[in-house]
């Protein structure tokens, strides 16, 4: 995707759409948009083989989980629920002991980003990703919003389709 994103912007085209899984739209759908000198829009798109296949296990061991992080702090940064949503399996588990609780499916996810996010008007940035295994990370995030600043950690667990299903919250 990033030569196909190369050439195009060679040959005159703009950038619709940065190269990164597209987990909204198939687990492993890898894509990249632009516009041709026409405004046509065209998209690229790569889909990764299973995440233990020799050729893509680079791919799939560091890629995917730094783009699925990057994805959630963007959605949530910009208060879109719906777009973080996309990242979480049907029965994801988000568990933040620093408010004493579990949010658990698409409703409880739904929840905890409406609560805490988008009413806190939180903005996330990335401090480190320590990756644990091919399924699992560990996150330090710097967090402000209306409560102040914050810093904690998310350890991320992913399903084999990338999905989250499972986030461990705790502030510092």
């Amino acid at each position: 995707m990033n030569d196909f994103c190369d050439a195009a912007m060679k040959a005159g085209a703009s950038d619709n759409g940065k190269p990164s899984v597209r987990l909204c739209y198939a687990p492993r759908y890898y894509a990249a948009n632009v516009f041709d000198p026409s405004g046509y829009s065209l998209e690229g798109v790569y889909k990764l083989a299973a995440p233990h296949s020799p050729e893509t296990s680079a791919i799939c061991e560091v890629g995917p989980m730094k783009e699925l992080i990057k994805n959630f702090i963007e959605t949530t940064n910009a208060g879109d629920v719906d777009g973080a949503l996309c990242l979480f399996a049907p029965d994801a588990v988000i568990d933040d002991v620093s408010v004493g609780d579990a949010f658990v499916g698409k409703e409880g996810v739904r929840l905890y980003l409406d609560r805490f996010f988008v009413g806190y008007h939180t903005f996330s940035k990335l401090l480190s990703i320590e990756t644990i295994d091919d399924r699992h990370a560990a996150v330090r995030l710097d967090f402000t919003g209306d409560f102040g600043h914050e810093t904690g950690t998310l350890t991320i667990a992913i399903n084999f389709d990338g999905q989250i299903e499972r986030a461990d919250a705790d502030l510092d």
